[in-house]
């Protein structure tokens, strides 16, 4: 999946922000790619994670990588793995620093349930190029789990 694959960097600043409780840093979303691996830098909270219709909060960990999977990997194994929805709150004190590395399929492979990881299941997902994927992913901007939603095949 991730051979000769793309990959992008983002590095992210948060300020700190005395009206923290009215913005966010990040909207609730889902990564579109197959997997990321973020470094929180300097050990402030503001990652969390949505877990039976709850936010959790995840706690940094020195020198210790968040590997998030995406929603592309939730396609490819017909949703065995599922991506993980998250956000980012602002430290009304502290401003807060982070490293994501997104590793994202080649454009021309296709994303869609990969048959060996099915299990004699039924096919959950859509099969859509890895660019019409990253397509309607960016169309759908950061609103949860919506552009995973777009990808499930209806019953």
């Amino acid at each position: 999946m991730f051979k000769d694959g793309m990959q992008s960097v983002r590095i992210n600043y948060y300020p700190p922000c005395h009206h923290s409780s009215k913005v966010l840093g990040l909207s609730p979303h889902s990564d579109g790619g197959g997997l990321t691996l973020l470094l929180q830098v300097n050990q402030v909270e503001g990652l969390q994670i949505k877990k039976n219709g709850r936010w959790l909060p995840i706690k940094p960990l020195s020198s210790a990588f968040i590997v998030n999977i995406g929603d592309t990997l939730e396609i490819m194994s017909n949703g065995k793995y599922k991506s993980i929805e998250h956000r980012v709150v602002i430290n009304p004190e502290k401003e807060r620093m982070s490293i994501a590395t997104f590793c994202m399929p080649r454009l021309d492979v296709p994303v869609g349930p990969i048959p060996k990881l099915m299990e004699a299941s039924e096919e959950l997902y859509k099969t859509l190029s890895a660019v019409d994927h990253l397509r309607l992913v960016m169309a759908n901007k950061l609103r949860g789990k919506n552009s995973l939603d777009l990808m499930k095949l209806k019953k």
